[in-house]
């Protein structure tokens, strides 16, 4: 070795022996093969040697020394000593191939051991889907944490006393991911959440499929349901949620793997399960769902059927309501066995459940295994905060920055989040800060308030609002941080309830552009600018995995060059990947974030700036930004006020409204600056070039075909949003984007979504001012500089928004889907040359629902039967979708009033089921009870009682003999026997049912309002039992039943109130069902026990209902109250004494009151009424009128 460059080891003779043969020193004493190194070759010369030759001595002879390699033979020739010595090197080859030798000695008796651990022990793992939050690049690992969320979800025993529920038994299938801390979002449990389920453990244990579900502070509407369960079968089945599109009525014969007439798929989900391997009939089978048209408990049964019996983990993010998570718990019995311990293969129930909540025992105790995400240590908050703001912990626990940072962290509460948005306002202002920048500064004075206000609050609740205040109050430039603050008001308000938002898929980079530059209107920064600087503070991030597979990524960017192998190069597979990701990203805010902008827009516009408090350290900076405001140099002429000011006339004190906000992405996305019916339609046909050749123009051109019209129905333009949904080359460019099957699906959901929100409108305000009356009222509100300066004109020749056109919702709806049928069809004849094909059969079967619902009866008939032709043709006679559509003709023939016809229909639909060997499908049984409640109507009592005992049997064998489900098909029953007189057989239906209710077995889940609501439908069937028991003439039992009755509804009420005071979602009022189901029982009661001579009882009974009786009470409960005062006169009158007859004359004058109030002084109740007070104060001399 060169001299200064290594150190030579003693240990190794190498060295020694090369200076030694340097020196000419040689000794040929001993033998080759007594070294141990070599048997063919002369030992080197030097100590080696030596210390061979004298354990040779000591030993009398060499015969002792242990050789690694035998000596050679007596005849083999003996070796010369004067041979050339071998080099140093060779003698390490030499002891390398030795050492060789014997490892695969010692493998010869253990070979077959040794090849099975060679063999690969590889497991399927399941794939991450698209829609889990990608990991913070600063993520900090908590090992601890991890190890008892993973743990749980593996069913094995280690998750420590301390964060975990202590309560709850290992054989629960759902594990909770929460904290002690709710008062302070952003803990990170849904960053615990996903880094367990990117494990290899929980990946090898769920092989079957990894789901992501966000679901959110907003209670669940059946729109979001339904939306959520195709999310749920799109990543568990088809596993391809940012592929190809279902069909786009080109492949409609291919992707079922038969040829046009033949199928060989079956249409329901329980029925895909032997055919999971086949991706292009998974596909096909997602198309057939029904997830906009179809029974939400069938839809939930079928999903139920795979999920169960799979080994799939549900991942449920940010769950805030019972009745939300229950409709992703696909099997909430008690009494289930644990696990096998000895392997996953005999769980009866491999199917698990990970949520997160911010409430301990959501669920109730003892029903889950809870993780307790604990805030951040000081070690911990302060790595996060420098990693986020760009620097590395240096210096450790004594340098300055740290302890510094310890400062902003406590302020920040330790959490994540308020932490990482500490450092993105670091990086934000400069990368090169240090301990005297302003923005350092600044973070510690506003954290040493945010503690002296939490130890007031005893709660942190405000302190990641006043860092994103104080991130936007540090951006120097008056300009860029107004803007900055608008464009997240704009996100978080615009998207709140975007599809897909919520399933992770997030905002294309062109949409976002688009509705900034509105936003901003200056030259002198740009929305990509402000998009990045949002980003850089933690704001806004972008997509787990932008908006392209991997796939499809290859295919486009790959090298064009013909190639006969199909491998890729390092260079040639990472480039096109990165180059995709950052040209088309999309970005997505977190639900905490979104909240705090939602906040920020109930401020007063336009500046949108917090109230000054003794918390608020940066007092300064509010009041020179609202002198900015008052200046003309203030961006007031942004589109934000435009609109504002143009539809109110005057700056809001109370924010901008989500309505505005809509207005404004629906003029950006078509550049266009009047909403109204005629402009959108035509600006929209002006994209279509546009997009086709601008950067990005792919995913604006699928963000405006899908979200277009949502945007118009939630800024109350329905005039706008109906001529766009009829307008052809919308349907045609919708299509295209999303296939025949989905679009349909997506538009015909549209339309029952305008004329909802239209019918909503139309009874809940009042009628809109005219045009002309907004343009005369003066904007002006005292403010010259806002109401004179803009940036930006206003024309005044028309009106940006011509607010609430009236619309046809009816019309829309009838030509919309006769636009639709015709633009599929041409789509479909174009590209396989012949109309009949599923994507054609599908559409009409969801328009055909559709104009069921809208009541366009005899259109729906027809479509429907069309899809039934195309049904028969292409899948033969006896298949599940057609037994499905002539189930829904059949619903459309009783709705007309054809009973016979539709009679027929149902009678058919039950024989292809029982066919397909389907009659335990909740499409079955369905089609079934409707079938026997037309019997009912028809009065063919016998047929009817048959087909009801058969639906009860069969509910029984699949949900339970004590299950909700059976109970409410009895009362149902039971409710048709009483419309039609036979009440033996009706009260005998109504006894069972309530026997069904109380046999009900506790769930898994403690739902508190679904306990309630059984107790209610119990409660009511005790107020059905009582009145025919009065019909019959039994009036103690009628009584005994009311009282019953009463008690429940005493008791519902109470519940009631709890329940607005816990989560603000209880029903109270005088106006509400039970209240009237109370007083109209109340009255019964009063009655019977007047028939039966109990006036005591009468006079209490009617004294309670009086009491329930308000003004405010509806007129059905008024009048109950006014015969109650008539009542109470005639038995105070058949008493004796000046008392009695007093309190009678003070009954009947308040009836006499009431009934004027109701019916009018001329009515003739109210005249007799009048006449009998009159004669009984003639009867007393001493009264008067």
């Amino acid at each position: 070795p060169r001299a200064g460059c290594f150190r030579a080891r003693g240990a190794t003779p190498t060295p020694t022996l090369r200076n030694r043969r340097g020196a000419g020193q040689t000794d040929t004493s001993s033998s080759a093969a007594e070294d141990g190194f070599a048997a063919g070759t002369p030992v080197t010369k030097g100590p080696l040697q030596k210390s061979m030759s004298s354990d040779s001595s000591e030993g009398g002879s060499t015969s002792g020394i242990p050789a690694l390699m035998p000596p050679p033979p007596p005849n083999q020739p003996q070796l010369n000593d004067t041979a050339k010595p071998i080099e140093p090197k060779d003698e390490l080859i030499d002891v390398i191939r030795g050492l060789r030798t014997e490892k695969i000695k010692k493998r010869e008796g253990t070979a077959e051991s040794e090849l099975a651990s060679l063999k690969p022990n590889w497991q399927p793992k399941a794939d991450i889907p698209s829609s889990v939050p990608k990991l913070p690049t600063e993520y900090i690992h908590r090992h601890r944490l991890m190890k008892q969320a993973v743990n749980c979800l593996l069913d094995q025993n280690g998750a420590g006393p301390r964060d975990t529920d202590d309560e709850v038994t290992n054989n629960t299938i759902i594990t909770a991911i929460t904290s002690r801390h709710a008062d302070k979002p952003g803990n990170g449990k849904t960053t615990l959440a996903v880094a367990a389920i990117q494990t290899v453990e929980v990946r090898e244990r769920f092989c079957d499929g990894i789901a992501w579900i966000q679901l959110g502070r907003n209670p669940l509407t059946e729109k979001e349901v339904r939306r959520l369960y195709e999310e749920l079968f799109r990543q568990l089945v088809t596993k391809d949620a940012d592929g190809p599109n279902d069909d786009n009525g080109t492949d409609d014969g291919s992707r079922d793997g038969s040829q046009d007439g033949i199928s060989t798929e079956s249409v329901s989900v329980s029925d895909i399960e032997g055919c999971l391997e086949d991706q292009n009939a998974i596909r096909l089978a997602e198309s057939r769902q029904r997830f906009q048209g179809g029974e939400l408990d069938a839809i939930k049964e079928d999903l139920a059927n795979i999920i169960t019996k799979r080994k799939i983990l549900i991942c449920l993010d940010d769950v805030w309501r019972v009745d939300d998570a229950k409709w992703f718990i696909f099997d909430t019995r008690t009494g289930r066995p644990p696990p096998s311990r000895s392997g996953y293969a005999d769980d009866p129930y491999p199917y698990r459940i990970l949520m997160t909540s911010r409430t301990p025992s959501l669920l109730g105790p003892g029903v889950v295994q809870e993780v307790f995400v604990r805030i951040f240590s000081e070690h911990e908050a302060v790595k996060l905060l420098l990693s986020s703001a760009g620097r590395r912990p240096y210096g450790g626990k004594q340098s300055a920055v740290f302890n510094q940072a310890r400062a902003i962290v406590k302020g920040c509460g330790n959490s994540p989040m308020a932490v990482r948005l500490a450092g993105g306002m670091l990086r934000r202002s400069n990368k090169n800060w240090n301990l005297s920048s302003p923005t350092w500064t600044s973070l510690i004075e506003q954290s040493k308030l945010n503690l002296e206000e939490a130890s007031r609050l005893r709660s942190f609740v405000n302190s990641v609002t006043r860092v994103v205040d104080l991130g936007f109050a540090n951006v120097d430039a008056m300009e860029l941080r107004v803007i900055l603050r608008r464009c997240f008001i704009t996100f978080a308000v615009a998207f709140r309830d975007n599809d897909w938002v919520h399933i992770g898929k997030g905002i294309p980079q062109p949409v976002l552009l688009k509705v900034f530059s509105a936003v901003i209107d200056c030259e002198r920064y740009s929305a990509e600018e402000v998009l990045a600087c949002l980003e850089t503070m933690n704001l806004l991030e972008r997509a787990r995995h932008g908006t392209t597979s991997p796939a499809v990524t290859y295919k486009k960017h790959a090298s064009t060059q013909d190639n006969d192998d199909d491998t890729f190069d390092d260079e040639e597979e990472a480039s096109p990947l990165k180059s995709t990701y950052f040209e088309n990203p999309s970005f997505v805010m977190q639900d905490s974030l979104r909240a705090i902008g939602e906040e920020f827009a109930q401020r007063q516009e336009p500046s949108f700036l917090p109230e000054v408090d003794e918390f608020t350290s940066f007092e300064a900076e509010i009041k020179d930004e609202r002198k900015y405001h008052d200046t003309p140099r203030g961006i007031i002429g942004g589109a934000l006020h435009i609109i504002s000011k143009s539809i109110s006339g005057e700056i809001s004190d109370e924010g901008i409204p989500e309505v505005k906000v809509h207005r404004l992405v629906s003029s950006c996305l078509v550049d266009t600056d009047q909403v109204t019916s005629a402009a959108i339609a035509d600006a929209f046909c002006k994209t279509g070039d546009q997009n086709q050749f601008a950067k990005g123009g792919d995913k604006l051109e699928e963000y405006m075909t899908f979200f277009l019209p949502s945007h118009l129905i939630r800024s109350r333009c329905f005039a706008a949003a109906g001529e766009l949904l009829i307008n052809a080359e919308f349907i045609t460019r919708r299509v295209k984007c999303f296939g025949a099957a989905e679009g349909s699906r997506k538009h015909v959901a549209d339309l029952l979504e305008l004329r909802r929100e239209a019918a909503k409108e139309s009874t809940t305000s009042s009628k809109p001012k005219s045009p002309q009356s907004r343009k005369d009222k003066n904007p002006q509100n005292g403010n010259s500089a806002t109401s004179n300066s803009r940036s930006t004109p206003i024309d005044d020749s028309h009106e940006p928004f011509d607010e609430m056109e009236s619309v046809d919702s009816n019309a829309v709806l009838r030509d919309a889907c006769r636009t639709l049928v015709e633009e599929v069809h041409r789509v479909v004849s174009n590209a396989r040359g012949s109309a009949d094909s599923l994507s054609m059969a599908i559409c009409l079967s969801t328009v055909g629902e559709a104009l069921m619902k809208g009541k366009q009866l005899r259109d729906a008939m027809l479509r429907l039967e069309e899809a039934v032709i195309i049904y028969r043709t292409l899948l033969g006679e006896f298949h599940v979708d057609v037994a499905r559509s002539l189930h829904s003709v059949a619903r459309a023939l009783v709705k007309l009033g054809e009973n016979r016809v539709a009679l027929h229909k149902f009678t058919e639909a039950a024989d292809i089921y029982e066919r397909c060997n389907a009659t335990m499908h909740y499409d079955s049984i369905a089609n079934s009870q409707n079938l026997a409640t037309l019997l009912v109507d028809l009065g063919e009592w016998d047929k009817a009682a048959k087909f009801f005992n058969d639906v009860i049997s069969k509910k029984k064998t699949i949900y339970g003999e004590g299950s909700v489900s059976v109970a409410k098909t009895i009362n149902s029953y039971a409710i048709l026997l009483a419309k039609h007189g036979r009440m033996n057989e009706a009260l005998a239906n109504y006894e069972a049912a309530k026997e069904t209710y109380e046999a009900v077995p506790p769930s898994l889940l403690q739902d508190v309002e679904f306990d309630i609501k059984c107790k209610y439908d119990i409660t009511l069937i005790n107020l059905n039992i009582a009145s025919i028991r009065s019909k019959k003439g039994d009036m103690q039992g009628a009584i005994k039943s009311y009282a019953e009755g009463v008690r429940g509804l005493r008791e519902y009420e109470t519940s009631q109130e709890k329940l607005m005071v816990t989560t603000g979602t209880g029903e109270t009022g005088k106006n509400t069902s039970h209240v009237k189901h109370l007083v109209a029982a109340l009255g019964r009661i009063g009655s019977l026990k007047l028939k039966i001579g109990d006036n005591m009882g009468a006079l209490e009974a009617y004294a309670a209902l009086l009491e329930e009786v308000t003004e405010d009470s509806p007129q059905a409960s008024r009048i109950e109250a006014a015969k109650a005062h008539i009542k109470c006169a005639t038995i105070y009158r058949q008493e004796e004494g000046n008392k009695a007859h007093s309190k009678s004359i003070g009954h009947l004058r308040e009836a006499l009151g009431m009934y004027s109030v109701l019916f009018g002084p001329d009515h003739k109740d109210t005249l007799a009424i009048a006449s009998s007070l009159r004669q009984w104060l003639a009867e007393e001399p001493g009264k008067s009128n």
